[in-house]
């Protein structure tokens, strides 16, 4: 069957053209009508999901796949819109890893260096294995966490980060260990404490 291509429309007609040249005139009447609005494709569902609400998802931790599951919108329409936000985790981790802390320990007192410079010396030190590095926001709090392997044990050490002000806090026992301060009865891990600044940085 020949395939005719639509180019115009003069005097109540279809003007129509085949591979070959050859032009031909389609009357439009209520049977041509009809025939369109029967072959008409189907308009897409509505989404259910608005951009804003997959990616205030995404920014809670989630990933693509696990907000199609939770939403029953399709893939596609999901990953349309996780680069931003995956890119602006990202930067969260990027700038608390960059906040600046000072090491208070017996053999460098004093010693500064970077939040993430520091815990990925003591999970060196730990022997730490398949690390990670994630954050996500809940209510108006960004959270900044390490996941790794400690021997066979999966740990994830967390802490709430307010990147205006710089601030770190731990918020889980592992996330304590790694940036422990003041005296205990067997410290394994050096100490941390805040680089004093401007911005009222801190390390608690």
């Amino acid at each position: 069957m020949d395939e005719l291509t639509v180019i115009g429309a003069e005097n109540g007609a279809l003007i129509v053209v085949s591979a070959d040249g050859a032009r031909f005139r389609v009357p439009i009447t209520e049977a041509l009508h009809t025939a369109l609005r029967q072959n008409r494709p189907p308009s897409p569902a509505p989404h259910r999901v608005a951009p804003r609400e997959i990616q205030a998802l995404i920014r809670q931790g989630l990933t693509a796949a696990e907000v199609a599951a939770q939403t029953g919108e399709q893939l596609e329409y999901i990953q349309r819109f996780e680069g931003p936000v995956l890119a602006e985790r990202e930067y969260v981790v990027t700038a608390a890893r960059s906040t600046p802390v000072a090491v208070a320990a017996d053999v460098e007192p004093g010693t500064t260096g970077t939040f993430g410079s520091v815990i990925d010396r003591r999970l060196s030190a730990l022997g730490a294995r398949d690390i990670r590095w994630e954050s996500r926001k809940t209510d108006a709090h960004w959270q900044v966490s390490v996941s790794f392997l400690d021997g066979d044990t999966a740990r994830t050490a967390a802490w709430s980060f307010d990147p205006k002000r710089s601030v770190l806090a731990p918020i889980n026992h592992e996330a304590q260990s790694l940036s422990q301060q003041g005296e205990s009865a067997a410290p394994v891990l050096p100490r941390l404490r805040a680089v004093p600044s401007e911005g009222g940085a801190r390390f608690d």
